[in-house]
């Protein structure tokens, strides 16, 4: 009978073991999303205001240059054409962006790799 109880203790103890385990890996996946969605805000928001402040210096860069070329509309067209010529060159590097992309993965597994091996 003894064999039994101990048994059962076990059981119980192992069974509680596992429910704080599944508790805490819970309690650190939340922990991690709101550390990302903290992250990808604060990125989002300087994105946002570079966006902002590359217009207005767009903006401001198209107008001084249709005054010294004599018509508001040269500048920005130049502008414009600048812009076009960096989304075609991007376009133009995608294969290489995606080789970066491939090695950054890698790193990022192998980083996580060693971590989980500590």
């Amino acid at each position: 009978m003894l064999k039994f109880l101990k048994i059962d203790q076990l059981l119980e103890k192992l069974t509680s073991y596992i429910e704080v385990r599944i508790e805490l890996f819970k309690l650190e996946v939340k922990e991690d999303i709101g550390r990302t969605i903290a992250k990808a805000a604060f990125w989002g928001g300087v994105f946002l205001l570079l966006c902002f402040a590359l217009a207005l210096i767009s903006f401001g860069f198209s107008y001084w240059l249709g005054e010294v070329l004599g018509g508001i509309f040269y500048g920005f067209f130049i502008v414009g054409g600048v812009y076009i010529a960096i989304i075609l060159l991007v376009l133009g590097l995608e294969k290489k962006l995606n080789i970066i992309e491939k090695a950054t993965i890698k790193i990022q597994e192998a980083l996580k790799k060693g971590k989980d091996d500590k």
